[in-house]
């Protein structure tokens, strides 16, 4: 059953998506209160142009209270471990826009794409959040917990 499931059956519909000239700090609000940890990016014209996530916000946009280094340079890779001990007091750059620490790469999906190529990009990519078009318009949005809800659900049913 799992294996019929397309994009549009597990997608969110009319995904949050945020302008690339907002600041950072809007959006930082804006996840907050709608409880997510990224968003597909925008520019004017209303083509999609990136996406961002609380890890572009956390490891791109702080920095030391006092002026200091930015967190990235705490940053190495996807094992490594951030110290944010000892008191140090981390900051968001109140000028810092959208455009300036979003990943300027969107992958994306048709409606119609299967769970198992869903899966597949999302693994290829590393990523944890896909765009889903129909007709090249944005419709909706794919994330990693969407991809687990179906797991659970299929466990679910096989017992």
């Amino acid at each position: 059953m799992m294996n019929q499931w397309k994009a549009k059956d597990l997608m969110t519909a009319s995904p949050i998506i945020v302008k690339q000239d907002q600041s950072v700090g809007e959006v930082v609000a804006m996840f907050r209160r709608k409880l997510i940890s990224g968003a597909p990016v925008q520019d004017d014209a209303g083509t999609l142009v990136g996406v961002v996530t609380l890890r572009d916000i956390a490891f791109t946009g702080m920095h030391k209270a006092d002026g200091g280094e930015s967190l990235s340079g705490y940053f190495v890779g996807s094992d490594d471990q951030v110290d944010l001990e000892n008191d140090v007091e981390w900051q968001l750059d109140p000028d810092l826009k959208v455009s300036d620490i979003m990943t300027p790469t969107v992958f994306s999906v048709d409606v119609d794409t299967t769970v198992a190529k869903i899966a597949d990009t999302m693994l290829r990519g590393r990523i944890h959040r896909l765009m889903v078009t129909e007709n090249n318009r944005l419709v909706g949005i794919v994330t990693s917990h969407d991809l687990l809800k179906v797991v659970r659900d299929s466990a679910q049913v096989s017992k």
